[in-house]
């Protein structure tokens, strides 16, 4: 009797062991992506989420905090000198839309970092609860985003130790970009400069509004000396791991470098061709 209840025992501790071991895989994994998402180095995460009835949300996540912008398909946008609903700017039939994201973005000139399509998805009942469904349901691939399972579980781990009374939703009737302010890169306060080497006027200003919008400084806008394919980053020492410089990097998507002499600005934006054909799918 004591040898099988011995052997119990030793059949007990080995299934323990390797459910610890399974789990603290499991757990070790989920954190290795969670430090490892792109937007841990960023301060301010906007996404677009289209719920139920093609209806437009803009999500607004800091720190433990979360705004939300309902209805934001119904806010006017200039076109042609015309005030026009976004939602008549938007192939809602289109559930593969790549590029949503880009689009409010381009309408709403602030940073845009994703997107989320679930038809299942309403503001009715718990705030926390919904966010928390829907990133699951990413994840899943249950519905379509183009955020990567990495970014989806940041997100999550956020959401899930995020306080229900850190949830806010609005509706704006009049567009407000003062909402959008990173205080991060705001305080940060690094100097700005913008410069065009591609032949299509006007891309640096339009890069310089959106930029400002979330709380960049920018004290130069230019042609840069020559033409360029790709788009680049050039930032100063002090600026280098800076929210201001990780925001850029998943705002224009391009390659950085150490400046190697002194310049006007803390960081040099170059806008290339590579950027442009970015903005014609917007």
């Amino acid at each position: 009797m004591k040898k099988v209840e011995s052997k119990l025992y030793v059949v007990f501790f080995w299934f323990l062991l390797i459910f610890f071991l399974v789990l603290f895989s499991f757990v070790l994994k989920k954190a290795i992506n969670i430090t490892g998402s792109k937007l841990n180095k960023v301060y301010k995460v906007n996404f677009v989420v289209v719920g139920l009835e093609n209806k437009l949300y803009l999500f607004s996540f800091t720190e433990n905090q979360y705004l939300i912008i309902k209805n934001i398909q119904d806010i006017k946008i200039k076109f042609d000198s015309k005030d026009v609903p976004i939602k008549e700017k938007i192939d809602f039939s289109n559930k593969n839309n790549i590029y949503l994201s880009d689009t409010i973005q381009n309408f709403l000139q602030v940073p845009v970092l994703g997107y989320i399509i679930d038809d299942s998805f309403t503001d009715n009942s718990s705030l926390k609860k919904s966010t928390m469904k829907l990133l699951q349901r990413s994840i899943k691939k249950i519905n379509k985003s183009n955020f990567i399972n990495k970014d989806l579980e940041y997100l999550l781990y956020k959401t899930i130790f995020t306080s229900n009374r850190k949830f806010k939703i609005e509706n704006q009737e009049i567009y407000n970009t003062d909402l959008f302010k990173d205080t991060k890169i705001k305080n940060e306060f690094f100097s700005v400069e913008i410069l065009n080497a591609t032949e299509h006027d006007g891309l640096a200003q339009r890069l310089s509004v959106m930029l400002n919008n979330v709380g960049f400084r920018t004290i130069r806008i230019s042609d840069y000396l020559g033409k360029s394919g790709v788009s680049k980053i050039i930032y100063s020492d002090e600026s280098r791991n800076s929210f201001s410089v990780n925001t850029l990097k998943l705002i224009i998507g391009c390659d950085f470098e150490k400046s190697k002499d002194s310049n006007r600005a803390d960081i040099s934006i170059i806008l290339g061709e590579d950027y442009w054909k970015k903005m014609l799918t917007k």
